[in-house]
């Protein structure tokens, strides 16, 4: 059973049954009678749960440093705040702002969170704070059919 196990997912009688040197047909009698597959099975269940409590506490984790990180940025936004006259704190405005609905974000289950993308966000801020300058060359460099 441990050499048919350790063959891995492409494991099967016949390739089993030649490296042994004994018939299939023995191999197959003597896994029907041991429940091979149910113990494989069981084995396999098993794997899958160590995995997926593996998974959830990496997970846990993650969101723990993403926790501090947005706090942390709040906290020096804050400090900023005090800091600086207000017409000039801004940037520490935004950046407490964004550390805000990011903290609530992640403190909400993860059913009740809105889909929101790094990359939806990326993009959204940059078209907020990027302006569209008219070309005042037009017809500099002339056209490819001249």
């Amino acid at each position: 059973f441990d050499r048919y196990v350790a063959m891995g997912a492409g494991r099967n009688y016949r390739q089993l049954s030649s490296q042994l040197g004994i018939s299939k047909r023995s191999i197959v009698r003597h896994a029907t009678r041991h429940g091979w597959q149910q113990r494989l099975s069981l084995m396999e269940q098993e794997a899958q749960k160590v995995a997926q409590g593996k998974l959830t506490e990496a997970l846990a984790a993650v969101h723990e440093r993403h926790l501090k990180s947005v706090r942390f940025v709040q906290m020096r936004a804050i400090e900023a705040l005090k800091a600086l006259p207000l017409d000039r704190a801004i940037d520490a405005v935004r950046a407490l702002s964004l550390a805000q609905r990011e903290e609530r974000e992640l403190l909400t289950e993860p059913q009740d969170r809105p889909v929101a993308t790094l990359e939806r966000r990326v993009r959204e801020e940059y078209q907020k704070w990027t302006v569209t300058v008219p070309s005042t060359a037009s017809g500099a460099g002339g056209s490819r059919d001249e």
